[in-house]
């Protein structure tokens, strides 16, 4: 029974104690005026069309607006007003990062005990780690783009030691190290195929592509073709000619680019020959062990590298920086790169954790996954780290739409038995602006377990990088768990800026337990129930979706305890 307490406790003990201590003493401040949004949602509204294309849906206010999104549009009106908090860094550890960007350059931190000069002037080893670390490149200014799926490295790893043996083969102590390289092996496979496969199809339509440019050359030598200038083709007379004309329009229409077209084709083709390729040495170019992780002195400071290519980082960045578009001296954004294709590597990934927290990094943003892990306890020694010196690490539920508690995924903060063994660590997964069946982003994972809130993910406004591949402008929409987890560290941020003598752990269960809960029934389609729906508040820990203005009034009120 007191067991049972403890665990009550310890999940609601943010609510509890700030209940407490409210009730004996007098909680006044200038925001005593303003009132938590206490309702819970537990049947389908309607939303105006003309509140859904409003820009920014996000930031809005379910009651105020019947949008459900974070209510920052709110707290800045109210909560914020007269503020002017401190300056917080935040590390976003990711693939590369467009630093000149309109929509974070002014944000972007750097180091004030460093010098551009080729000499490690801070001395954590880091030669000019000015504006951050790319642990996936050398001391020659060499960038490693792609690297392998950690279930490539496990096959490679063990393939020997385990060729033509089954399980009767097998010593109890190396069980565990077989079982995942059986998984690992069957998932290569399977993928493998796959990804041929798709590139095949690539290839077809890329070829008949390129056949269709020539085709056309003499009309066009430059390539340079529009709609019109297609239609005034003609095809009648020139029957050989329509299918090349219908090829050029129809990626015309889908505002496909040649630099697009070439972009996807070679990343297809990187897929098969490099990402799921047991002999492609994924390391080479960076020198260093991956598999020591006293291995430590390795990277180069070009976190910029091939950012047109590698945008997320940039993307994901600059949803942070929009919650902090009001307060804009208050937030420095410290990037970090790790491998932009592929799965990281978990020393890269440990590596990183500590350098975002010996750099002054108050909450730490990684929106990304992955299926298997070799060395996680590396990671959890680091997130221990980042825990004793109170960061807030948030990372993303994925974008795979599977229930995260029955197929595990990395990061994670359990060991091996299912032990959570850090408490400054959050899972986010992906809401839309629709308050009904749909609420849940169709891409979004989900676990009553492992996945700690849900923020909005679906159609938010992202910055591309300069000459971006896909011909993108400077701002276009984008979705994703990635983005989700960006928006709960951006909050976070604002907490820790306003209320700095908060702790990591107080700061997150005041995401939690502040957020806006949601009852009704929401699709989670499985293979056997397409419309298999499921209790919005059964998909997370806390069940609720991440507000911004409900966590800054009871950051306050924590803060006077």
């Amino acid at each position: 029974m007191l067991f049972f307490f403890y665990l009550f406790f310890m999940k609601y003990r943010i609510l509890i104690l700030s209940f407490i201590v409210c009730s004996f003493f007098q909680c006044e401040s200038p925001n005593d005026k303003f009132q938590l949004i206490e309702k819970v949602f537990d049947t389908y509204g309607t939303i105006p069309d003309s509140l859904i294309k409003k820009e920014d849906w996000y930031y809005k206010d379910i009651l105020d607006d019947s949008i459900p999104g974070i209510s920052l549009e709110k707290a800045e009106k109210t909560i914020l007003k007269n503020r002017k908090g401190r300056e917080v860094i935040v590390a976003v550890i990711d693939g590369r990062f467009d630093i000149n960007h309109p929509a974070i350059k002014d944000y972007i931190w750097e180091n004030p005990s460093e010098n551009l000069n080729y000499r490690d002037d801070d001395g954590n080893g880091y030669i000019d780690d000015m504006y951050g670390w790319n642990f996936m490149g050398n001391n020659n200014g060499d960038n490693a783009s792609t690297v392998n799926q950690e279930y490539v490295r496990i096959v490679r790893l063990y393939k020997e030691h385990f060729k033509n043996k089954t399980l009767a083969d097998i010593s109890q102590e190396e069980v565990g190290k077989f079982n995942l390289y059986i998984k690992a092996k069957e998932k290569l496979e399977d993928e493998l195929k796959k990804e041929e496969d798709k590139l095949v199809r690539l290839n077809d339509y890329y070829n008949t592509y390129i056949t269709a440019r020539e085709a056309l050359k003499f009309w066009f030598p430059d390539y340079n073709y529009n709609l019109e200038t297609l239609n005034q083709i003609d095809t009648i007379n020139n029957p050989e000619l329509a299918p090349h004309v219908k090829e050029i329009k129809e990626v015309i229409e889908w505002g496909e680019t040649d630099e697009f077209n070439i972009h996807y084709n070679k990343k297809q083709n990187d897929r098969v020959h490099k990402v799921l390729n047991i002999d492609f040495n994924d390391r080479e170019l960076v020198g260093d062990n991956p598999y020591d992780i006293n291995d430590t002195i390795y990277g180069n400071n070009q976190v910029f590298a091939q950012a047109n290519i590698f945008d997320h980082g940039t993307r994901v960045s600059s949803v942070i920086t929009g919650v902090f578009r009001n307060y804009s001296e208050n937030l420095k954004i410290l990037p970090i790169s790790k491998s932009p294709t592929g799965d990281y590597y978990d020393k890269d990934l440990a590596l990183a954790i500590r350098y975002a927290v010996n750099k002054g990094a108050k909450v730490i943003n990684m929106s990304f996954i992955k299926l298997f892990s070799l060395n996680n306890q590396w990671v959890l020694d680091a997130m221990k780290y980042a825990e004793a010196h109170n960061v807030l690490i948030v990372s993303a539920a994925g974008n795979l739409s599977t229930n995260v508690d029955d197929e595990i995924q990395y990061p994670l903060d359990k060991d091996s038995i299912g032990h959570e063994i850090v408490d400054n660590f959050l899972k986010v997964g992906g809401s839309s602006y629709t308050v009904n069946e749909n609420l849940r982003a169709y891409f979004s994972s989900y676990g009553a377990n492992d996945v700690d809130l849900f923020a909005p993910g679906y159609e938010i406004e992202t910055a591309f990088p300069n000459h971006n591949t896909y011909g993108f402008p400077l701002y276009h929409t984008d979705s994703g768990t990635s983005l989700s987890t960006a928006l709960v560290s951006g909050v976070a941020a604002l907490i820790f800026s306003n209320y700095p003598d908060l702790t990591a752990t107080e700061v997150k269960y005041i995401l939690m337990d502040s957020g806006i809960a949601y009852t009704f029934p929401v699709k989670v389609p499985t293979k056997e129930d397409k419309n298999h729906k499921i209790p919005f508040d059964k998909l997370s820990k806390s069940g609720k979706i991440v507000n911004a203005y409900n966590a800054l009034l009871m950051a306050e009120r924590v803060s006077k305890e």
